[in-house]
């Protein structure tokens, strides 16, 4: 185990770290609304009939990027290209709800269910890559039914998305047409099927969250990743966070640099997230997963101060490193000793630690005034 000591290594030093060699390159250039609806013919299929829509804000600057709606709801559905768990593309649909019914209103954002929905409270997500170069041996896209659907180790524009500007339209579109849920869903969630942070993936997903901020829609990136910070894209992205309180960015600390050989340090991640909260902006930190409770016990104490939420979780798949209920319960209660002794943040636990009896009781007993039900930011 790193010395806690580690935790605090300059993190200007180790920011500039060399060895990205991304095989795919961003070509998003910053783009306006008028550059997204009129860079490319293939946006014309998302052509928005402004009469369909019962809002009057669905006008504003926004709706100059347009999207076909066709009759099924009240309000219309519009249909779109969305993955499938096995990585195909199919037609699905939801109502204006987002609801499924058979066709999509929703052209960019989804609601996750299980575990990713915890993330999102609930909420919203936004996908536009598949694939990470972190090369964490514990995520799920190492095992599971997905795994061979959402990438490797070289990120991708995902198929839906003809090209970045085709991604950016898509985008404006939903908030467009969906904004007060996305407001009332406390915002949007990225990523779950990459990573936001990446050389490769930040410039896209930057003017993403420039449209989403400048919707007024809130925002929670989460990433392994500390190079874009320095950026003149990472500090412009960081200055409308801290203008607007839109923003809140998070990083996975699991103590385990060993496990994830192509992302960012975890004393580097640390120290970014002390130089970003110390801007005014809303930090988390997932503990997930748990590969044994003293590590993700120091991370907490390495972090505690200047994160607004720590969110914990156990690891999953069938290589996890299992812990006995005594260790989960534990840990547990040492968290919030933590975070409650400092005087700053929450806890968030979530179903996988509810699950073992023994720290759901000690939760219960201890936790009031410092856990929180669900991951809310906002």
């Amino acid at each position: 185990m790193r010395n806690l000591s580690l935790f605090f290594t300059s993190f200007t030093s180790r920011i500039t770290r060399a060895g990205w060699e991304e095989p795919y390159q961003s070509k998003a250039e910053p783009l306006s609304l008028d550059d997204i609806a009129a860079s490319d013919e293939e946006t014309k299929e998302l052509k928005t009939e402004n009469s369909m829509s019962s809002e009057p804000t669905k006008t504003a600057e926004l709706s100059q990027v347009e999207t076909e709606v066709q009759p099924g709801t009240e309000q219309g559905v519009v249909v779109a290209q969305a993955p499938t768990p096995q990585g195909e593309n199919e037609e699905i649909s939801r109502d204006t709800n987002g609801n499924t019914t058979g066709s999509v209103s929703w052209t960019a954002f989804y609601q996750p269910k299980g575990p990713a929905g915890e993330y999102a409270a609930q909420g919203y997500g936004l996908n536009l890559f598949k694939g990470c170069r972190g090369g964490c041996i514990y995520c799920y896209r190492e095992h599971g039914i997905i795994s061979k659907s959402i990438g490797g180790d070289t990120p991708e524009l995902l198929k839906k998305f003809k090209n970045e500007a085709n991604a950016l339209a898509r985008v404006a579109h939903d908030l467009v047409n969906h904004k007060n849920e996305l407001v009332a869903a406390d915002g949007v969630f990225a990523t779950f099927t990459s990573d936001p942070g990446q050389e490769a993936t930040f410039p896209l997903f930057k003017q993403a969250f420039d449209l989403i901020i400048k919707a007024g829609v809130p925002v929670k990136m989460l990433t392994k990743f500390t190079s874009w910070v320095n950026t003149p894209e990472g500090q412009e992205l960081l200055a409308k966070g801290a203008s607007t309180g839109l923003l809140a960015v998070g990083f996975t600390l699991t103590g385990h640099d060993e496990l994830e050989t192509g992302a960012s340090p975890n004393a580097d991640r640390v120290a970014a997230m002390k130089s970003i909260h110390s801007m005014g902006i809303k930090t988390f930190a997932s503990i997930e997963p748990v590969i044994d409770q003293q590590t993700s016990l120091d991370m907490v104490k390495a972090a505690v101060g200047y994160c607004d939420m720590f969110l914990v979780g156990l690891e999953s798949g069938p290589n996890r490193h299992v812990l006995t209920d005594d260790e989960v319960s534990n840990m547990s209660h040492q968290m919030i000793d933590v975070v409650r002794s400092c005087g700053v943040g929450s806890i968030y636990f979530k179903s996988s630690i509810l699950k073992v009896a023994k720290a759901a009781a000690v939760i219960a007993s201890e936790g009031s005034g410092i856990v929180v039900s669900k991951s809310i930011m906002f």
